[in-house]
């Protein structure tokens, strides 16, 4: 999805709106220094959005038109003003304001920005590190040993006639422990899986690499 100008910078005046930058005398790391355009918050955010339908990416493109047109600021504050051209204080009511707007699209929209933004900030690694994490005391993956249990059978049905006791739809966390229980009694248990199969050797323990190997539309379709 392509963007101009302004509406890389609407996206990343979000980001500085949401994670300003705060002087402090006591900043383990520059955690607090930090704002949230220093992260590469607009580059992911359209990485995961080649992951959307067409017509969520349309959606999308016009979230960030709106925030670049003077059309942001009659939303919420009355003034015709781009979320570009406000004060940092103007840019928080607008933000405030689409919390809580009864338009479900406004508040829909900054659900999406907060979510998104704030997904990449924490969860964005670069060599399995992210500076933010000094600041909230996170210590990172702790790259235990790997797990050597043997791989579970995996079969990929080309539309075969299967037949089995029990039909489990989806290995999430509900899934998996139904799959166990039913197995324990002597079930003949398929779990039907619409995602790759990944095994636990392959869990790099970083929640947003992994995110987007094991989520639809590599955790943006929400």
């Amino acid at each position: 999805m392509q963007i101009n100008i302004k509406e890389r910078k609407a996206i990343e005046k979000v980001c500085d709106t949401l994670m300003p930058s705060i002087e402090r005398e006591n900043d383990p790391g520059g955690f607090w220094k930090r704002k949230g355009s220093d992260m590469p918050v607009v580059k992911e955010i359209l990485g995961l959005a080649a992951h959307l339908t067409i017509e969520q990416q349309k959606e999308l493109k016009q979230l960030f038109g709106i925030l670049s047109s003077p059309a942001a600021g009659m939303s919420s504050i009355g003034k015709w003003k781009s979320i570009n051209d406000m004060e940092a204080e103007d840019a928080e009511r607008v933000l405030q304001s689409w919390s809580m707007h009864p338009v479900p699209q406004l508040r829909k929209a900054f659900v999406t920005l907060k979510k998104l933004i704030l997904f990449i900030y924490f969860g964005y690694t670069e060599k399995a590190q992210n500076p933010n994490w000094e600041g909230i005391g996170y210590s990172g993956p702790l790259n235990g040993k790997k797990d050597k249990r043997p791989a579970l059978p995996v079969l990929k049905t080309n539309g075969a006639d299967i037949s089995c006791d029990t039909l489990i739809i989806g290995s999430g966390a509900g899934g998996s422990v139904m799959a166990a229980e039913c197995s324990k009694r002597g079930e003949e248990v398929i779990v039907l899986e619409k995602g790759p199969y990944i095994q636990p050797k392959d869990m790099t323990e970083l929640e947003y690499d992994m995110i987007k190997k094991t989520y639809d539309s590599a955790g943006a379709l929400a």
